[in-house]
């Protein structure tokens, strides 16, 4: 029973709760024990029997211990107190008490001679311990007349029947159920959100797709909800996983589909001639460089987003690379009869791996060639923006749907026939790629686009601190 966390933290509150009342108990009693009403009501009366006891003691004292004993005797049975007659130095000399257990045979002087004018009684014990209330008064010769009394006990059913004792014990126990009720409530409030977060937790595990409420303390609440954050990512996590190796499967089917058929035209005989032999080494060639490339793009996209790829960093005039990536293009764009254009303002230096980064620039440029038509242009122009540099490649081509602008940057995907390419088609890995590599260089890339309109990539990159 004691097994589960909501026993646990209801015996914790009730253990808590019954301490502190515990506690509270032990000192109201002590304090009822103890009551300072008890010392004011015995003090005038000691000290009346003094001062009617006092002469008599005095003559006695002059007459011999004997006479002595005899006043004391009968003052205190007169009194119904104790009186003890001490020396100068605090020996008792005379008792009118004649019990032998409780005997009393020294007094401090210095508590005889505070106790004549203090506030409240003083306190002796005798021989087995027994309190006594006392005070005193100064005798002929340096002597002292002791007076006291039994420190009244209180019985505990005296106690409990007491007429400010009673309502208050009443009061605790009622508190004591009303606290157990509610360290109830407070243990089943924490508890039950977290048996459900169990529960919820126990159906992510055998695969189902279970939301855990967001119910409970805030702590709870944000425990919640990061699992059921964790829950969406990890599922977000498999279908890419699966839509991955479905990817892959599709991109491989194809060519491999083509290099075996191709094998087996020339297996067969049926590529007899030199010709058709050599059309179909061609195609095999090409779709197994095709599948090269996938391998070696999948490759580098799988060691980007593990943090494996071995990137160098030193300067990179940005401008300059630009410029590189414009002029190797240049052909290409001439060939699709597109307008090329480069405008880098001024300096512009970061810090990276000057190849990674002509990747993805040369990938954005070559993307925005195959998919602008004849007589279109494409523009690459790169400033300084806010300690950043703000590279812009945009073309007047067909532009891109929204519903596939969230989507350009994952990988394998292809937007539609419009934007494929045609038989220059690539393997949709090259924005991916692109992606990992701008946030390895702690910068971050975007698309502009609408249908009709043309589209706009962005790429921003930290300047580089020596330049600023």
């Amino acid at each position: 029973m004691l097994t589960s966390l909501r026993a646990r933290l209801w015996l914790s509150y009730a253990l808590l709760i019954g301490v502190m009342l515990g506690v509270v108990a032990v000192v109201l009693v002590q304090a009822i024990l103890r009551n300072p009403q008890v010392y004011r009501s015995t003090l005038p009366r000691l000290r009346q029997a003094a001062v009617n006891a006092l002469p008599e003691v005095n003559r006695a004292l002059d007459a011999g211990p004997a006479r002595l004993q005899a006043a004391l005797a009968a003052a205190g049975d007169e009194a119904q107190l104790r009186m003890l007659v001490t020396d100068p130095a605090g020996r008792v000399i005379a008792d009118s008490w004649s019990v032998p257990q409780r005997v009393i045979r020294q007094i401090d002087p210095a508590d005889l001679a505070e106790m004549e004018t203090a506030e409240r009684p003083g306190l002796l014990r005798d021989a087995r311990g027994r309190a006594w209330l006392y005070t005193s008064a100064r005798a002929a010769g340096g002597h002292y007349l002791v007076t006291a009394m039994q420190l009244p006990r209180l019985p505990v059913l005296t106690l409990l029947r007491n007429e400010v004792v009673a309502p208050i014990m009443l009061a605790g126990a009622a508190a004591f159920v009303i606290s157990f009720l509610l360290a109830l409530l407070m243990a089943r409030w924490i508890a039950s959100p977290l048996q459900r977060m169990q529960a919820a937790a126990h159906r992510m595990a055998a695969g189902a797709d279970a939301a855990i409420p967001e119910e409970g303390p805030d702590e709870i609440r944000d425990l919640a909800r990061s699992l059921n954050d964790m829950n969406r990512k990890v599922r977000a996590g498999q279908q890419t996983q699966r839509d991955f190796i479905a990817n892959v499967s599709h991109e491989l089917k194809t060519p491999l589909t083509s290099v075996q058929g191709f094998a087996q035209a020339v297996l067969d005989g049926t590529a007899a001639t030199p010709e058709a032999a050599q059309d179909a080494a061609r195609v095999i060639y090409q779709e197994a460089t095709r599948m090269h490339r996938l391998v070696l793009d999948l490759l580098a996209l799988t060691r980007l987003e593990g943090g494996t790829a071995d990137l160098q960093s030193a300067p990179v005039d940005l401008a300059g690379l630009l410029e590189g990536v414009a002029g190797r293009l240049g052909p290409l764009a001439a060939q699709h009869q597109v307008e090329l254009a480069c405008q880098a303002a001024g300096p512009l230096q970061v810090v990276g791996d000057s190849d990674r980064l002509a990747q993805v620039f040369t990938n954005l440029v070559d993307n925005a060639i195959k998919f602008t038509p004849p007589g279109g242009k494409v523009s690459i122009q790169a400033r300084e923006q806010g300690g950043s540099v703000l590279v812009e490649v945009a073309d007047t081509g067909p532009g891109i749907a929204p519903e596939e602008r969230e989507r350009i940057f994952e990988r394998f995907y292809q937007a539609d026939a419009s934007r494929r390419g045609g038989s220059e088609r690539g393997t949709g890995l090259g924005l991916p790629i692109a992606r990992q590599i701008v946030l390895a260089h702690g910068g971050k890339i975007w698309v502009e686009s609408q249908p009709g309109f043309g589209s706009r990539f962005y790429v921003e990159l930290p300047l580089h601190k020596a330049v600023r």
